[in-house]
């Protein structure tokens, strides 16, 4: 996809007043929605966690909500590892989901989705493309769809690095320690 087409696809879902600007069948995340079919659960979790970790670090929200989401995240984190069940972790995606929807800047909608998204996917595999589709959405947002390009694709080359950096060593650092040794999967 040419950056041409790629703008010329953003600026159509803005002309049809779309609130996400990518879709699962993207022409632009086609390598990357490859790249998540050919992956196991586990490493997508670990993609998962790692990303929503730096999209944490991009928010801009009050405290108490940042509290939530982080706890969201310790949540499913402690999900993946099997020492709590999925209804903890569940409750704690939603209130994540719900901040979005008392806030009103578009930036800060998307990136909140996004980690809703990432989250989720210690549930279920296809919540991988959800946590691109809001981050780079929320990037159009703050920039604008022509002069967002080159930022859309170094974030997607970012997740493909840090995926391709998980399948190589089956683990990746979130907080100095291995995650891939201590998540397991157990029923729900």
């Amino acid at each position: 996809m040419t950056d041409q087409e790629l703008i010329a696809n953003i600026q159509s879902h803005i002309r049809r007043h779309n609130q996400l600007f990518f879709t699962k069948n993207d022409p632009f995340l086609a390598d990357l929605n490859q790249a998540f079919n050919e992956c196991d659960h586990k490493t997508l979790i670990i993609w998962a966690l790692k990303n929503c970790d730096i999209v944490i670090d991009k928010l801009s929200v009050d405290p108490t909500d940042l509290a939530t989401v982080i706890n969201a995240y310790d949540l499913c984190e402690r999900w993946a590892k099997g020492e709590i069940k999925m209804p903890h972790a569940k409750a704690e995606i939603l209130k994540t989901h719900a901040i979005a929807k008392r806030l009103s800047d578009a930036v800060t909608i998307a990136l909140i989705h996004a980690i809703g998204q990432g989250l989720s996917v210690v549930h279920t595999p296809k919540h991988a493309l959800g946590l691109p589709i809001y981050e780079l959405s929320a990037i159009v947002y703050a920039q604008g769809a022509t002069e967002a390009v080159d930022n859309l694709h170094h974030r997607k080359n970012e997740y493909l690095n840090i995926l391709t950096a998980i399948k190589k060593t089956g683990r990746f650092s979130l907080t100095g320690r291995p995650l891939s040794d201590s998540y397991r999967f157990y029923a729900v």
